[in-house]
């Protein structure tokens, strides 16, 4: 399975916003991206009924991390099903805390997308 991380760095003004979609500094997982590669090929299971029908493809979520490094309002912006969507979420939900993106050196919400690639042997 492969994983993506989806966002934009750039520089803007601090404006108040409820979450940023673009930050200077973007959100990260602790480690970085090998870590978070590792720890969802670690946790992340193919569902038997995408197994049984042969499901394969690309479930991107996006999501919020706060400005404290929590995930919140986790969505789904392209999914396959068979169980699949679900999973992605689950392993998501479980990866702890991230490092939160800031802007001009302050952290705020900045909302991020992860590509989850479901591939069959």
């Amino acid at each position: 399975m492969k994983t993506n991380i989806y966002n934009t760095a750039i520089e803007e003004p601090i404006k108040k916003k409820a979450f940023y979609t673009k930050a200077y500094k973007i959100p990260r997982y602790p480690g970085g991206h090998v870590a978070l590669f590792k720890y969802f090929d670690k946790h992340l299971d193919y569902p038997k009924q995408a197994k049984k029908n042969k499901i394969e493809g690309n479930v991107l979520l996006k999501f919020i991390v706060t400005k404290t490094g929590e995930i919140k309002a986790i969505s789904i912006a392209k999914g396959i099903g068979a169980g699949c969507d679900e999973e992605a979420i689950k392993v998501l939900k479980k990866s702890g805390k991230w490092i939160p993106g800031k802007i001009k050196g302050e952290a705020v919400d900045v909302m991020i997308g992860v590509s989850f690639e479901f591939k069959l042997k």
